[in-house]
């Protein structure tokens, strides 16, 4: 293996004894040989909101431990829904905050003020201003300790292509409201296809949570490994159905989810 250094914050540098990566989901983990350090605890994401207050910590402009100090900006939860793609790089379980995340911040943890990860520190968008975001913990923990236990992490997969479903909005003509995901194409031989779903299914629940959108279905997902059951509520055709499905590993080359 390639030598790496690792520089930690006290200015010390240690070769990686070995590393872990996820391209597709845009998690790394970096393992040292090292005594006394401290690791950091994860927060719980489920208790995470609007306007909760957050610490992101960093090296921006990939500035070097032995150059310069961590950089630490403080900000707000703004958003828990947004999602958007990096080249082809999928962010749908991302946390939205005001605190300044620049380029070379990236990987590193943000915080809530019980000094607990909630995310890791990912994008920030240079033409706007005070727009961060931070893979939720939700999704980077286990994928964190799958990389550790088996030097891999199979994306979940079902094999669907969806869309948000809008439905009228009773007493209100002309108004609607996404209250699901349709289910546009199910590829042959999926594990979606085995288990039933077909065109035009409406998906309205993940697991017992609700689906209203398809950033909400890609949320629930990813926080899934392949190999889990997932219960499915649907509706086809106004009857309601459910579906279970046990995850399969995704294609690499797959464009459904």
């Amino acid at each position: 293996m390639a030598v790496h250094p690792v520089v930690l914050p006290n200015k010390q540098i240690y070769d990686a004894d070995d590393f872990w990566t996820d391209d597709f989901m845009d998690v790394a983990v970096v393992k040292i040989d090292a005594d006394g350090l401290q690791a950091a605890s994860f927060g719980d994401p489920a208790n995470l909101k609007v306007g909760d207050a957050v610490v992101a910590l960093g090296y921006p402009l990939s500035i070097s431990p032995l150059d310069g100090g961590m950089t630490v900006t403080a900000g707000i939860v703004s958003n828990l829904e947004n999602w958007f793609f990096i080249d082809e790089t999928p962010y749908f379980d991302v946390i939205q905050t005001d605190a300044a995340i620049n380029p070379g911040n990236s990987g590193g943890p943000m915080i809530n003020l019980q000094g607990q990860i909630i995310g890791i520190n990912s994008a920030g968008i240079l033409d706007a201003q005070n727009m961060g975001f931070a893979i939720s913990v939700a999704t980077a923990r286990h994928i964190y300790e799958s990389l550790v236990a088996d030097g891999s992490y199979s994306q979940p997969y079902l094999g669907i292509d969806i869309d948000d479903y809008y439905d009228d909005i009773s007493g209100f003509p002309g108004a609607e409201a996404s209250t699901g995901v349709e289910v546009l194409d199910v590829e042959s031989g999926s594990v979606a296809a085995l288990a039933g779903l077909r065109d035009g299914d409406v998906i309205y629940q993940f697991n017992g949570q609700a689906v209203t959108s398809f950033s909400d279905l890609l949320r629930f997902l990813w926080r899934m490994n392949a190999g889990d059951t997932v219960v499915l509520e649907t509706k086809r055709n106004g009857i309601e159905r459910t579906i279970t499905i046990t995850l399969d590993e995704r294609p690499l080359s797959s464009y459904y989810i």
